[in-house]
Order: structure tokens, then C-alpha cells, then sequence
């Protein structure tokens, strides 16, 4: 399964050029959505291999990021560790849904086409709002799709 993944508020990506490689764990543990990583599954090793885009592209990333993708019958699941040694300075601003905002927020990419040029986006801000849509044609996107 390949995986992008950005924290934006913090410019860090895994790299378009070479996507991590992210082995989706089978999960028969019931998931509780929290914010709690207690579940075994988030146990294991997750994959950290992000560059920054901003402010300097392809640089190693100023804040350590985790992540875990897991899987059941009927959902997939990511979860994120975003760690961040001023955590006074996060901004989470509120919002409506599917509303852009500056504010720090982790953004999942999926390509299940496996094409690069179209998927779905998953977006969600240190407020705890979130955007959802798709992508189409390398990067254009439309927020009046609702997967979640």
C-alpha cells in the first residue's frame, strides 16, 4: 500500500517522488476513535520517513511524526503521533467543515488508483475540524464529496 502524508502546519511530507512503502496492519481489536493510541495495533512500529516542504524543500523535518495505517472488514484507519517541542505555539483555529484554514493539521493522501493523479484527501486541524474530498488531475481537489 503506498501512503502520502503531510503535516502541513509543520511543511513536512512523505516524498511524492518515492512514496513511503506502508504495510496496512490487520486489525481484529475494535478501534475506539479518541485520540487515544491504546489499541495493540498502534503498538507496533510506525513509519516516520517525511521530508519538509516548507520552509526549506526536502529538508529533514524540524518535529518528529509517527504514523500507523491499519485495517478491518469495513474501515481504514490512520492514525498520527505529531510531536512538537513548543506545543504552546500550535494553532487551532476553528471552523466549519471542509473550510481551509491556517492552522496546524496532518492531511492523508490515498491513491487507490495507484495512477498519482487521483484519490481522496483526509485533513483534520489541531481544532479537531476536518476537511474531506477528492483529487483529481495531479492536485485539484473538491470538498462536496463527504467520506466521513
Amino acid at each position: 500500500m503506498s501512503a502520502n502524508a503531510a503535516e502541513e502546519g509543520k511543511g513536512a511530507t512523505a516524498t511524492p517522488e518515492s512514496p513511503s512503502s506502508v504495510l496496512a496492519r490487520r486489525t481484529t481489536t475494535p478501534i475506539v476513535i479518541d485520540g487515544h493510541l491504546d489499541e495493540p495495533v498502534w503498538q507496533t512500529e510506525g513509519t516516520s520517513a517525511f521530508t519538509q516542504i516548507m520552509p526549506q524543500e526536502r529538508a529533514a523535518p524540524s518535529e518528529r511524526t509517527i504514523y500507523w495505517v491499519a485495517y478491518d472488514d469495513q474501515t481504514l484507519y490512520v492514525a498520527v503521533r505529531l510531536y512538537d517541542h513548543q506545543p504552546q505555539g500550535i494553532v487551532a483555529r476553528m471552523a466549519r467543515r471542509d473550510t481551509s484554514l491556517e492552522s496546524d493539521s496532518f492531511m492523508v493522501a490515498l491513491d487507490p488508483y495507484h495512477n498519482r493523479r487521483d484519490g481522496f484527501l483526509f485533513k483534520v486541524y489541531a481544532s479537531g475540524a476536518f476537511v474531506d474530498g477528492t483529487l483529481s488531475n495531479a492536485g485539484n481537489s473538491d470538498t462536496s464529496w463527504d467520506g466521513v
